[in-house]
């Protein structure tokens, strides 16, 4: 289940990145007001989370021999 929604995590930064460096390049202002795009640095931040946490979970699956 950790897994699953680590790896939505990982998807979600990903699109993020993704969406942050085409409205920076377009110039426009990307954190203008709360519910704005997330920007490419709180999406780089949020995918080395989510890469945390999938490590941290698959570290322990394969301790535990599953």
């Amino acid at each position: 289940m950790l897994k699953i929604l680590s790896l939505i995590l990982i998807i979600l930064a990903l699109i993020g990145i993704v969406l942050g460096y085409i409205f920076a390049i377009a110039h426009v202002k990307i954190v203008a007001e709360p519910g704005g795009y997330i920007d490419a640095a709180g999406a780089l931040l949020l995918l080395a989370i989510a890469t945390m946490v999938y490590d941290f979970v698959y570290q322990r699956k394969s301790e535990s021999g599953d």
